[in-house]
C-alpha cells in the first residue's frame, strides 16, 4: 500500500466516492526517461514535479453520471455532457488541494483540449494497466473496462506506483480477444488488432459499430463490463472522429452488457 502525502490520500478518498476508483501516480523524471516524442511538461506547467493520473475500473463513474443527468436532463443538450461531468468532478474534488494552500494544474484526455496528452503511456508508467492485443491497457481486476479521466501535476514528489503493481494479466492468455474479433481486424501473427482494418469495418458494418466483441472476449474483469449505455456511448461517438485509414488525428478510446447501475 502506497503512503501518500495526506492532501493526495483526502483527493483519492473522494475521488473514489464519485466512481473514480484509480489513481496512478509517477515522476517527472520517471516520465522523462521513458517518453519519446511525447509531451513536456515543463512546458506545460514549469513547477510540474509529478503527475497523478486519474481513471474509473467498471461502470460506477458512468452510474453517476447517468444517475447526474436524470436530475437535470438539460446537461444532456450539451455537446459533450460526459467531459462536462467529468470536469465539474475534478474540480470539485481538487479543491482539497486549494484548501491545503498545495499549487496544481488539472489536464484532461477531451477531444477539446488545445494540448494532446499521452493517456496511455503515463497510465501504462503509473502501474494502472499493461498493454494488450486490443490496443488498450489491460487491468488484473477490471481488465478492459477502464478508462483515464483526468491528470494532476504536483510541485513535488510523490510516492511512484510500481510498474509491477497489477501484474500481467495478458501473459499466457489464449488470445480470447483476437478470437472474438468479427471486424475481421485480427492479426494474429502480429498479436494485435489492426486499427485500421477495425475502423473501416465498423463504420461499415452494423454488429461493431455499438460495441466490440474482441473486448467482449476479454475474460479479465467479466463482472465490471461496463453497462450497455455506456459502451453503446463510447463505442459510437468515437466513429463521427475516427481518422480514415490513411491516417489523420482523432480515434477515442472505445468503452457491454455490464453489470448494473447503482441508484
Amino acid at each position: 500500500m502506497l503512503e501518500f502525502h495526506p492532501t493526495i490520500s483526502v483527493f483519492r478518498k473522494r475521488l473514489q466516492s464519485s466512481g473514480l476508483n484509480l489513481l496512478g501516480t509517477i515522476s517527472l523524471e520517471t516520465y522523462r526517461q521513458n517518453r519519446t516524442k511525447e509531451i513536456d511538461f515543463c512546458k506545460v506547467w514549469p513547477q510540474a514535479q509529478s503527475i497523478l493520473i486519474i481513471g474509473n475500473g467498471g461502470g460506477e463513474f458512468w452510474c453517476q453520471y447517468r444517475k447526474f443527468c436524470h436530475q437535470q436532463p438539460d446537461f444532456l443538450k450539451q455537446s459533450h455532457p460526459l467531459d462536462t461531468f467529468t470536469r465539474q468532478i475534478i474540480e470539485q474534488t481538487a479543491r482539497v488541494f486549494d484548501e491545503a494552500g498545495v499549487s496544481y494544474h488539472l489536464f484532461y484526455p477531451f477531444y477539446t483540449e488545445p494540448v494532446w496528452f499521452p493517456f496511455v503511456t503515463l497510465a501504462k508508467l503509473a502501474g494502472l494497466g499493461t498493454p494488450s492485443p486490443l490496443g488498450m491497457l489491460v487491468h488484473p481486476t477490471y481488465g478492459p473496462w477502464i478508462a483515464f479521466r483526468a491528470g494532476v501535476l504536483l510541485p513535488f514528489d510523490v510516492p511512484e506506483s510500481p510498474l509491477d503493481l497489477q501484474g500481467k494479466p495478458c501473459e499466457g492468455c489464449l488470445r480470447y480477444c483476437l478470437q472474438g474479433c468479427r471486424g475481421n481486424a485480427a492479426d494474429f501473427s502480429k498479436d494485435r488488432i489492426d486499427l485500421e482494418r477495425c475502423i473501416t469495418f465498423r463504420k461499415a458494418e452494423l454488429p461493431c459499430r455499438a460495441t466490440c466483441h474482441a473486448r467482449l472476449a476479454c475474460p479479465v474483469g467479466e463482472e465490471y463490463r461496463y453497462p450497455e449505455d455506456e459502451i453503446r456511448y463510447h463505442y459510437t461517438f468515437p466513429l463521427t472522429l475516427a481518422p480514415s485509414p490513411q491516417g489523420g488525428e482523432g480515434w477515442g478510446d472505445g468503452e457491454t452488457k455490464g453489470s448494473p447501475c447503482k441508484s
